[in-house]
């Protein structure tokens, strides 16, 4: 034994009276006693006794870091700019600020653009658009050639849809395209069979998360992320499972969304069809409708005796304010909501060889002069 380990003399006959042999480490192995000396020692020249001990690991208990290494939290005020500022992402939603942005879907005019994109994005242009909701990739061209395109027509791009397959398979590539394309939105549009699953609550919920992971990596690169929905996400699940868990798989995508995550570009149409209240599921959905996709159409008979393929080919689809939707009061809760991008779609003509042309002018007049957008334009307008 050291003389570093034992107590002062002055303490030894109190410790050990009757000269008992000195024990320097008590039953509960702490030391009952350390030279003052030995605690100014650096600590890797102290004797072990007087060394602080690191407890060891918990089983079954999770580590986590100290206080001092974890992100302090901004202020509640502060954190919608924060992360509206970081990586120059831009807002979806800013209910204080700007007027609405109306844009046409390019996939109302595919068959044109098919034949001849410029003369596809003309009909946008003259119809009164000044954006563009993408779609096709780049039809064989390059991004400056795009670019070049619209800029020539005084045209934005307000979002872009892409597969879900390519937003996952390239990422850098999805974003690098548009970023010279200048559009900060990037829509996931459509499940293909594949990727709807069996079509539970459990693949929604998995899916959700998916979608997460890519929004937090679209967010790192300046991007917003938001997901498009058609109307088999709100088909209601049959399962006996409680509400609270998802009544459907649009609900179960939005369980396992996060805060700061994916948004919304609520179909009106494809939710009507489906049986749900467009107005009510956006008042009930707020912030996390990001986009609004207006879109007006039939609705005969029940929701359960229709099928997506039956409006196609008998062709329910109609311009806004022809249609069954009450397109005023989407509108209408959507700008409550804070909704600012919109974005206009008709996927056929009422009659088989129809001219879009028509049916975008006229769904154009109808937001200006029939819904909220018209009030809303000219008060952000307004100097």
């Amino acid at each position: 034994m050291g003389p570093l380990e034992q107590p002062p003399a002055r303490h030894r006959a109190a410790a050990r009276p009757g000269g008992a042999p000195w024990r320097s480490r008590s039953p509960a192995g702490r030391p009952r006693f350390a030279d003052r000396r030995a605690l100014r020692q650096p600590l890797e020249s102290r004797p072990l006794a007087t060394r602080p001990r690191r407890p060891g690991p918990v089983p079954g208990r999770r580590r986590q870091l100290p206080l001092a290494l974890l992100p302090r939290p901004l202020p509640r005020a502060d954190r919608g700019n924060a992360r509206r500022r970081a990586n120059g992402a831009v807002p979806l939603t800013d209910g204080a600020v700007g007027a609405p942005r109306v844009a046409l879907q390019l996939y109302t005019l595919r068959r044109q653009a098919e034949q001849d994109l410029e003369a596809a994005l003309d009909q946008a242009a003259e119809a009164g658009y000044d954006e563009i909701e993408w779609f096709g990739g780049l039809w064989g061209r390059t991004a400056e050639a795009i670019r070049s395109l619209l800029s020539e027509r005084g045209l934005g791009l307000l979002a872009a849809h892409v597969p879900l397959s390519k937003l996952e398979a390239d990422p850098a590539g999805v974003m690098d395209t548009y970023r010279a394309l200048h559009c900060q939105v990037l829509v996931c549009p459509w499940l293909d069979d594949e990727q709807r699953g069996d079509g539970s609550r459990a693949h929604y919920m998995d899916l959700g998360r998916r979608l997460d992971l890519l929004s937090y990596r679209f967010r790192a690169g300046g991007f917003r992320f938001a997901y498009h929905n058609h109307e088999f996400e709100l088909l209601p699940f049959d399962d006996g499972q409680p509400e609270r868990l998802g009544r459907d798989g649009l609900h179960a995508l939005v369980s396992c969304r996060s805060q700061d995550g994916w948004g919304l570009e609520l179909d009106t149409y494809w939710a009507a069809f489906a049986g749900s209240d467009p107005v009510a599921l956006i008042r009930e959905l707020g912030d996390r409708v990001q986009l609004l996709h207006l879109k007006d159409g039939l609705l005969p008979g029940l929701p359960e005796e229709r099928t997506a393929e039956q409006a196609t080919s008998e062709r329910w689809f109609r311009p806004l304010g022809e249609g069954d939707v009450d397109i005023a009061g989407c509108v209408e809760a959507a700008l409550e909501a804070g909704v600012r991008l919109f974005a206009v779609e008709q996927d056929e003509t009422a009659e088989a060889g129809g001219a879009p042309q028509h049916d975008i002018e006229v769904s154009l007049r109808h937001l200006q002069t029939a819904t909220a957008i018209g009030a809303a334009t000219a008060e952000g307008d307004a100097p």
